[in-house]
């Protein structure tokens, strides 16, 4: 009866990580349209969470910090955030072998979620000095969904982890399988939409562009420097 009551209550904060997480996959989505509207103008007007100078969505969205390797930051977080749930879904309703484990596996990808969340916010803080309340929400929801999961995950050990990290390479291939798909469905993601409303051309001329005036800047310096 005990080990009932205690997978009965693992299950409640599993279903409150689900919840969380398919509010935080709303977000991203929402943030991933935000920054195709704001880097190619495609918006009409300023984003609804542009209440002054500091809390500005589109001031983020518009700085170098907002995408990586020419993926939209928001992006990468759909991308963990939809992996994730695969592996909360499967969690909570046993579709798994061993249950214990992927809920370990659980928790270290949400994990992930956290990092990238306090790394985002302290770049927001002390490099931009700019807040996004999308942004906000989105890190919120991966620290409420990481506490749920942590209380949701079983055997939870540094040791079990370990172990398992280990088993990645080994026993549980398909976790990696899990892992890699994340940039895979960020880089197709981003591709595929830049094809289907015309923009990779728009693209590629903005970064020459950029390219030959960062180009001629660095001659105008060198120039003014030798007289």
């Amino acid at each position: 009866m005990k080990f009932m009551n205690n997978t009965g209550t693992k299950n409640k904060f599993l279903l409150l990580a689900i919840l969380t997480t398919l509010c935080a996959i709303g977000v991203h989505l929402y943030l991933t349209q935000h920054f195709y509207g704001v880097k190619f103008g495609l918006a009409e007007g300023g984003s609804m969470c542009n209440v002054n100078e500091v809390l500005n969505c589109d001031a983020v969205t518009a700085s170098n910090y907002s995408a990586f390797l020419g993926v939209p930051m928001a992006l990468w977080g759909l991308a963990t955030n939809l992996v994730l749930l695969y592996f909360l879904l499967v969690t909570r309703f046993n579709l798994t072998q061993d249950r214990a484990k992927t809920s370990r596996y659980t928790f270290m990808i949400s994990a992930v979620t956290v990092i990238a969340s306090v790394v985002m916010g302290l770049i927001s803080v002390t490099a931009m000095h700019n807040l996004c309340i999308f942004c906000i929400s989105a890190y919120v929801l991966s620290i409420i969904g990481f506490i749920a999961i942590w209380l949701g995950t079983s055997d939870l050990s540094m040791t079990n982890i370990t172990e398992d990290i280990k088993d990645v390479f080994v026993t549980e291939r398909w976790v990696l399988g899990f892992a890699v798909a994340i940039p895979v469905i960020a880089f197709m993601g981003n591709f595929m939409y830049l094809e289907s409303h015309g923009l990779s051309d728009i693209a590629k001329i903005a970064n020459e562009k950029v390219a030959y005036w960062q180009a001629r800047s660095e001659e105008h310096t060198s120039e003014l420097q030798s007289h």
